[in-house]
């Protein structure tokens, strides 16, 4: 069912109509360019190991456009087993090291556990997940963080998807991303999606809210389910 809404506009409200789109635009223009803008690119390998478990080999790099260039990158592997039609259970690990200064960089190892579900079906798939992540910094300190996201994404070959995401650490709320991208399924074997996530953040972890623009590529290895 398509519902299609009409708006008759007074020729004043006509007139008036873009000097309000330039307020808009002022007043949100600042903030853009206070905030951190970065991209991501992330590379999963899937290999099905059984009937319901997966391994998945994982690599990601992240940039700063008109910093550094390339910032961060990370390779890791996760576990994925389904423990019923509606509930799996997630266990993997990451390391990561990152451009700290001029000449220098620092690394760490990166565990992470926890579970995600299917909340329903409308219109899609209605998601959620919960994740607990232990950062091992050697010469740092090292922290505890917990992630909590749902989300949705369109039953189609061509899938819009949104999702947002709390993170928590010992000192509280840590940031919040709110994402939006599109899945395409190029073959059975090759899907690739472009998203974008803005996260405002606490100010001890980020100076500034950060605008994050990235890709995904996914392409199964081995048999596929």
């Amino acid at each position: 069912m398509t519902i299609q809404l009409q708006y008759g506009l007074t020729p004043r409200y006509t007139e008036l109509a873009p000097l309000a789109l330039g307020c808009l635009l002022a007043l949100w223009l600042p903030v853009f360019l206070r905030a951190q803008v970065e991209t991501q690119h992330v590379f999963n390998f899937p290999w099905q190991v059984g009937e319901a478990t997966e391994i998945t080999l994982h690599g990601r790099f992240r940039t700063r456009p008109g910093g550094e260039g390339i910032y961060q990158g990370r390779t890791g592997a996760i576990l994925q087993h389904d423990v019923g039609s509606h509930v799996g259970l997630i266990a993997g690990y990451y390391f990561a090291e990152q451009e700290s200064g001029l000449a220098d960089s620092e690394a760490w190892n990166r565990y992470f556990g926890g579970f995600d579900h299917k909340l329903f079906r409308w219109k899609g798939s209605w998601q959620a997940r919960h994740v607990a992540e232990f950062f091992d910094a050697p010469g740092a300190v090292n922290y505890y963080r917990v992630r909590h996201r749902a989300g949705w994404a369109a039953p189609t070959r061509v899938a819009p998807f949104l999702n947002a995401e709390f993170l928590w650490d010992r000192s509280g709320w840590r940031s919040t991303r709110w994402q939006a991208g599109t899945a395409w399924r190029i073959s059975p074997r090759v899907s690739v999606d472009v998203h974008y996530f803005y996260e405002p953040r606490r100010l001890d972890v980020g100076p500034a809210p950060r605008h994050m623009w990235g890709t995904t590529l996914r392409i199964p290895i081995g048999k596929t389910p």
